[in-house]
């Protein structure tokens, strides 16, 4: 009999509800329903949280991706000897200076670390320089220009990794990357350690210079190794 009455109880709770529901409309707040029939509506359920946006989000980002894309077209030399004409030229050249400075902003938001914003800027700094080899399609057959002499391929590569072997081995010691930072930089590194490892490139260095050479490079491997981990764990 006690549950019959408890189920009785229960059901007439239930059809006050709808009742009041009906009567004051769906958008009748809990403690007005709570007040005037003693029933305590269900809460509403909770929205799911939006995911944080991430670097790849930012409009910084994506402009400084559309200048290292045609920069990188430009140094490869997909597009020729003379790839731009003056104003293409200052064009690119003032998007690639924009890059830093929106890597500092980005770096202050705290969507990059500035060890990571570090290692941007100077890659952006070596592309800045292969594009400067190029010239404008306006020099086109000009005898006087005289192309940028270059380091052999060891001492550039030495000198770029002594440069960010103190980064990179920062980023280690944080124990977080940014993915879409790090493919920007990386595949860099690996070259200039390829080079480091070919005994034809270090052939040309002398002995002292060699020497300190190899100690860059493994120091630098070693901490691509541990980025490398950090990157595959999702760190």
């Amino acid at each position: 009999m006690a549950v019959m009455i408890g189920r009785t109880k229960s059901w007439m709770l239930w059809l006050a509800g709808f009742l009041c529901a009906l009567v004051f409309g769906r958008n009748v707040s809990a403690g007005e329903a709570t007040e005037k029939h003693g029933v305590r509506p269900r809460p509403p359920l909770a929205e799911p949280e939006k995911p944080a946006a991430g670097i790849e989000d930012s409009k910084e980002w994506q402009a400084l991706l559309a200048a290292w894309k045609e920069a990188e077209e430009v140094a490869s030399g997909r597009r020729g000897q003379y790839p731009f004409d003056r104003k293409g030229q200052e064009k690119l050249l003032a998007d690639l200076d924009q890059a830093a400075r929106d890597l500092d902003k980005l770096a202050a938001d705290g969507c990059l670390s500035e060890a990571e914003a570090g290692l941007l800027k100077d890659e952006k700094q070596v592309l800045v320089a292969r594009v400067a080899r190029f010239r404008p399609k306006e020099l086109e057959g000009a005898t006087c220009y005289k192309p940028m002499e270059l380091p052999a391929p060891a001492q550039a590569s030495s000198e770029r990794l002594a440069r960010r072997l103190a980064l990179l081995e920062k980023l280690v010691a944080g124990g977080k990357v940014h993915r879409a930072a790090m493919e920007k930089v990386l595949a860099s590194v690996q070259a200039d350690l390829a080079v480091l490892d070919d005994d034809r490139q270090l052939a040309p260095l002398g002995a002292q210079e060699r020497a300190a050479a190899e100690r860059t490079r493994d120091a630098a491997r070693a901490a691509v190794e541990k980025l490398g981990k950090l990157l595959r764990d999702g760190k």
